[in-house]
């Protein structure tokens, strides 16, 4: 397992993570690479992202995890030219809406003020030319929703899509 708490402007790339609860583990971290990497097998996620900002997951290999990849409170994240192999789901997200992230990010001690000031400038994760397990026709819709959990009463959860436009027809080969 890797794990990356606080960590800005690293690249993570070339391993094979395997047998885990969680292969990859981003929390508050900002403009890091995961590149070229295999999650196989994780009982959680191949990848969790949380609370960070502007990383790229590029060229990886999800197989056989319960989930590839789940991008929690994460904003302006890239995942391109991935390769989605039968895992139970391939990939969720949760946002929140960005008049709670600066109340969020200031209760966890955030220092990037760009992200304090212009949350909500950032909005959606770019998904683009991903393989999700078969040839596709179509765009892939990945579902997830936006939580209000700083509000009282609490909101419920609100179901949102974000697109996949040009689904890659064959998987990729990573690593040789």
């Amino acid at each position: 397992i890797i794990t990356s708490y606080y960590c800005n402007n690293s690249t993570f790339q070339g391993n094979t993570i395997e047998d885990n609860q969680y292969g990859m583990v981003l929390y508050s971290s900002f403009h890091n690479t995961i590149l070229l990497n295999t999650l196989r097998n994780n009982s959680k996620e191949g990848i969790l992202d949380s609370y960070g900002a502007d990383n790229s997951i590029t060229q990886n290999t999800f197989e056989d995890n319960a989930q590839g990849l789940e991008i929690n409170c994460s904003y302006a994240d890239h995942v391109e030219r991935n390769t989605f192999l039968r895992n139970a789901k391939h990939a969720n997200f949760a946002k929140l809406p960005y008049w709670e992230c600066d109340h969020l990010f200031e209760a966890r001690h955030f220092k990037e003020s760009y992200i304090l000031t212009n949350y909500h400038a950032f909005g959606s994760t770019t998904w683009d030319a991903n393989y999700w397990n078969a040839s596709l026709t179509h765009p892939y819709l990945i579902q997830g929703w936006s939580i209000y959990q700083y509000r009282f009463p609490r909101l419920p959860q609100i179901p949102r899509v974000e697109v996949d436009w040009h689904p890659a027809q064959e998987p990729y080969v990573i690593g040789g």
